[in-house]
């Protein structure tokens, strides 16, 4: 495919924090630290005083150009519209420290945050400064292009949300007001005079006329795949984007999240996590590792005394045919992006459910995962999969062929597939999908790695709602909602309580009042934004003590 756009230099892409530091740097925040003590500071004297303590995060990492020292950890990252650009920030403090990706997962906006941090640069490389070049550069950037309904009134109304509920409020009041007026008082008041029948008239009037639009608005929402925003503007800005980076495939962005980073691994760790059930075969088949030793090795412990143990991704193994323990397995490496497929009645881990739809995988758009993951219901239209149909054209089919994989992977007869998927935001089942990281094979024994996790706090747990506060019908429903959307993940965590206690940060957004519908952000929400996922980071990292996770979880 011809390229529209050239793709960046390396020496076009930002790999320095300075930009990010200057404008945060000496932002003041007071930390907890494990002793309940309180260390006051700026960011920068945070960062800097963590960053000399030189703390373990992984028993996996390596060396970057410039010889320092990295380490290597799982992320996933939740949901939470456009309050994900606190996530942005959190990830900063993470590449700050030292800390780089090998499998990473996330939905809606974590999703897009997870595209990111896949595509930017080489896979040891930091993503956050080229990130926040792209926030702060509306030409790259533009929440509000974003509303791409053609109804300006609808666009009106959707960034009003910055200011909260109060203009769609008002319509709907004035709207139920007026009929109330039209059907008891003025046709009372119309039989007493001329005045009264022209107000009445007039009123019906327009009464008649704001039904009818709303009808017409309604066919077009109708029209549209119950989306009132297409979505196009957005998925166009993630294709650009990942242009630049030279990520037009799945097949590319494989290239990027695959890397040729050289790895080290502690030997005194016990235990290497096998290779998630979620990979593809292929896709860690070529992941193989060398030990530095002139003789065949027997055993684990004669591995562990050798004085260089240093694993490596795409080179031959030379133990002569020996093969390592179980717990030497490969290093392994991808991303997900969570959806929910509403016409199949499940939910998708793009790219690995890609097989079930397309039969040429390699050569999809990553931007179509994305927007699947981001396709907020109502918000947003949905997307369809293999292809959206049209007023003339019905769009390509699920193949028959493809039909048949669902009942292997998805417990789904073949002939109770649909002939399309219609994706809608991911979050609608699994907002913070963290399962798809944890590995029961590890059970009672040490993790090679950690899973780091961050979730958006868009309400204050702490916020005492009154028993007697009568429940409006809107937060009924809400809470309806919010129950089946976080029932798979909480479920997963009340089984597993480590992953709350030891694995997950939580991002105070609640404390920016920024709605997280709000695609009219201004420069100060947004940095407001950034600068709450910088806290939760340093918060989190301040306490973490990675003797202790590996302890506690060889404890499951």
């Amino acid at each position: 495919m011809e390229s529209n756009h050239e793709i960046k230099s390396r020496n076009e892409i930002n790999f320095n924090f300075d930009k990010i530091l200057s404008v945060f740097g000496d932002e003041k925040m007071d930390l907890v630290q494990p002793n309940n003590s309180i260390f006051h500071g700026t960011v920068k004297e945070h960062l800097e005083r963590l960053k000399s303590e030189k703390k373990t995060y992984s028993d996996i990492t390596s060396f970057n150009k410039n010889g320092e020292k990295l380490h290597w950890v799982h992320f996933v990252q939740e949901g939470g519209g456009t309050l994900g650009i606190s996530l942005v920030g959190y990830a900063f403090v993470l590449e700050f420290l030292g800390i780089r990706f090998l499998r990473l997962a996330g939905t809606s906006a974590g999703a897009i945050n997870t595209l990111f941090l896949a595509a930017i640069g080489e896979k040891d490389d930091p993503k956050t400064p080229e990130l926040f070049d792209m926030l702060t550069n509306p030409s790259r950037f533009d929440m509000r292009s974003f509303i791409d309904a053609k109804n300006t009134i609808v666009r009106k109304m959707i960034l009003s949300l910055s200011k909260g509920y109060g203009l769609i409020k008002n319509i709907l009041l004035r709207y139920v007001f007026l009929l109330f007026a039209i059907i008891f008082p003025l046709p009372l008041l119309s039989h007493i005079g001329k005045v009264w029948f022209i107000v009445y008239g007039s009123l019906l009037g327009i009464f008649v006329l704001a039904s009818l639009y709303m009808v017409y608005l309604f066919y077009r929402f109708n029209q549209y795949n119950f989306g009132i925003n297409p979505g196009t503007k957005f998925q166009e800005f993630l294709e650009k984007e990942l242009e630049s980076f030279g990520v037009e495939s799945q097949e590319h962005l494989d290239e990027k999240a695959k890397g040729k980073t050289q790895f080290q691994f502690n030997p005194e760790s016990t235990y290497r996590s096998n290779v998630s059930q979620n990979l593809e075969p292929d896709a860690t088949a070529d992941l193989v590792q060398e030990v530095q030793v002139d003789q065949p090795v027997e055993n684990l412990d004669e591995v562990k005394k050798k004085s260089k143990l240093t694993l490596y991704l795409n080179v031959e193994n030379k133990l002569e045919g020996n093969q390592l323990p179980d717990e030497y397995g490969e290093i392994a490496w991808d991303y997900s992006f969570v959806a929910t497929d509403i016409n199949n009645e499940t939910k998708v881990v793009l790219p690995l459910d890609g097989r079930l739809y397309f039969e040429n995988q390699k050569n999809i758009n990553p931007s179509n995962y994305v927007r699947a993951s981001m396709a907020i219901p109502i918000f947003f239209e949905p997307q369809f999969f293999p292809e959206k149909p049209t007023k003339n054209h019905p769009g390509k089919n699920i193949p028959e062929q493809l039909k048949e994989l669902w009942e292997e992977f998805k417990a789904k007869p073949k002939y109770k597939v649909r002939d399309k998927g219609i994706l809608i935001d991911g979050g609608s089942l699994s907002n913070f999908p963290i399962n798809l990281f944890h590995n029961p094979k590890i059970s009672g024994k040490e993790p090679r790695m950690p899973i780091m996790g961050v979730r958006i706090m868009d309400e204050d747990p702490e916020e005492k709602i009154p028993i007697t506060k009568k429940m409006s019908f809107t937060g009924f429903a809400g809470k309806i909602i919010n129950t089946l959307r976080n029932n798979e993940d909480n479920s997963f965590l009340a089984i597993n309580p480590f992953y709350k206690k030891y694995s997950i940060a939580d991002i105070s957004a609640y404390e920016t009042k920024v709605n997280w519908l709000n695609f009219g952000l201004s420069e100060a929400e947004q940095k407001a934004l950034f600068l709450v996922g910088i806290k939760a980071a340093l918060t989190y990292l301040e306490n973490f003590d990675w003797e202790t996770y590996k302890k506690e979880r060889s404890k499951i």
